[in-house]
């Protein structure tokens, strides 16, 4: 799994000439509400655990995309091994759906406009096409993404 992450990194260096190394900022439930909740901008967030294969995996294709996408849209990763992190990923039912999960969050409620959740790792065209569709739709992506306008939750952040 390494090597197909050390594989894509270097095909996206020959083919666009550099690869992002950061993916955003750190999200945590303690920075939540002050960074996604009052923010004005479109936020990104991949939750995962360095300790998942296909988080590796998706990693570099995750900060290629930041990397290629930052002057419009916002980036984050939120560790779920992080217990602040972990309570995080419960509210917004990441526990339930799995790792990794991308979701996308456009409006100023905490609730997700769009969500990513699998086993296959998603091409940077995939999840450029899931940030396009959710900040335009609210409709399920008949291509296996999904999107989602509401979530219904009673847990607080």
């Amino acid at each position: 799994m390494a090597f197909k992450s050390l594989i894509f990194s270097v095909c996206m260096l020959v083919t666009y000439g550099s690869v992002s190394g950061n993916a955003g900022e750190a999200i945590t439930k303690l920075n939540f509400e002050t960074k996604i909740i009052r923010s004005p901008q479109v936020w990104v967030l991949e939750f995962m655990s360095p300790k998942c294969g296909t988080c590796k995996e998706l990693k570099p294709v995750f900060e290629f995309v930041a990397g290629k996408m930052k002057q419009h849209i916002s980036f984050g990763t939120v560790n779920i091994d992080d217990p602040d992190a972990m309570q995080l990923a419960k509210n917004l039912g990441v526990m339930e759906e799995g790792i990794p999960n991308i979701k996308m969050f456009r409006m100023s409620d905490g609730k997700p406009t769009a969500v990513w959740t699998g086993w296959d790792v998603p091409s940077a065209k995939e999840i450029e096409h899931l940030i396009q569709k959710g900040l335009l739709s609210s409709d399920k992506d008949e291509s296996g993404m999904y999107l989602k306008t509401k979530r219904e939750t009673n847990s607080e952040f």
